[in-house]
């Protein structure tokens, strides 16, 4: 008690030169897919941010092939000049549940104003690694992509089919 707390290193009572292994169950469940996975809510999302004013999204069109397209629109509804940071995130792959952040853009826009906003996903962030070909993968399939304002703020909800293909090393 009444003392600030200490991260405990595994190993760190080991003589030097003594390995140990360390099991990272989580995966790559860290952060914001770690909360979703296990349903979980946090006080303050990845993401999270405030301002002095509102923003709407709207009009949402998501095109698939080769990659992902992801269209939009922002308004900015409240009294004041601000900045909104929409996220994209794929929601779900062929009915596999799954929350990977995949884009984001950042749009400054004054009181009343609106922007069309388009971000094209890097192919690299819709791949998994396959042990088989021992290289990245997507796989094809149905895709839901979702815009929010946080990894938990579901605005807009959209799908599109993707082909699957093999990327480069």
């Amino acid at each position: 008690l009444g003392q600030t707390p200490r991260p405990e290193t595994p190993g760190i009572d080991l003589p030097d030169g003594v390995q140990f292994d360390v099991n990272y169950t989580e995966g790559s469940d860290i952060g914001y897919r770690w909360f979703a996975r296990t349903r979980q809510t946090p006080l303050f999302p990845f993401g999270y941010g405030l301002s002095y004013t509102a923003f709407d999204y709207s009009n949402l069109t998501v095109e698939g092939g080769q990659t992902v397209t992801v269209g939009f629109d922002v308004t900015n509804t409240g009294g004041a000049a601000g900045e909104a940071v929409p996220q994209i995130y794929l929601m779900s792959r062929t009915g596999r549940p799954l929350q990977r952040l995949i884009g984001f853009s950042k749009v400054a826009l004054s009181s009343g104003q609106r922007q069309r906003v388009s971000v094209r996903v890097d192919p690299r962030l819709l791949a998994d690694f396959d042990a088989g070909i021992n290289g990245w993968r997507i796989p094809a399939g149905l895709y839901t992509i979702m815009v929010g304002r946080s990894a938990i703020e579901r605005v807009l909800v959209g799908a599109a089919t993707v082909d699957g293909q093999s990327l480069p090393p």
